[in-house]
């Protein structure tokens, strides 16, 4: 690959983005239900594939009314949060895509962003969440995620 950028594909049609650095690959889509997954993640430097299969991207439990659900159960009947827009920004050496997200039945917005970092092998994710239904929702079990490929391990 030329250069120590970051380079994002994205390809409309299957709804994949491809961020591309001389340390990695990370491919994220959206899986048949509309969550926004991570599809691959490649070390260029080894060749090494970390995933396995499509993993959630954004995920974190609440409780509604004393009920426990998680984005991250395939089988949830109570919906999960679905894709509904992306952006991407690039500022001098700092590139980010931004995922905007709906649950399906909840009244819940998620803002999801990832940043990377030309020269860097950093990835780096946040997000914000807004209730919008007007009821009490807790939320647990809620991590920022921050990942990096180590070149030489």
């Amino acid at each position: 690959m030329e250069g120590a950028g970051v380079h994002i594909d994205h390809d409309v049609a299957q709804e994949r983005w491809n961020i591309r650095t001389h340390f990695f690959t990370l491919t994220l889509g959206v899986t048949g239900r509309r969550q926004l997954a991570v599809f691959s993640w490649r070390n260029e430097q080894t060749g090494t594939e970390w995933v396995k299969a499509p993993v959630p991207f954004f995920s974190f439990g609440v409780t509604l009314n004393e009920t426990a659900m998680t984005s991250l159960s395939p089988q949830n009947d109570d919906g999960a949060f679905i894709l509904t827009e992306a952006r991407q920004k690039k500022k001098n050496e700092l590139t980010e895509l931004q995922f905007y997200l709906r649950h399906q039945r909840l009244g819940l917005v998620a803002l999801v962003w990832l940043r990377a970092f030309d020269g860097s092998s950093v990835l780096e994710t946040g997000f914000t969440v807004r209730n919008e239904s007007g009821e009490i929702v807790r939320v647990s079990a809620i991590d920022p995620l921050i990942m990096s490929a180590h070149p030489n391990a």
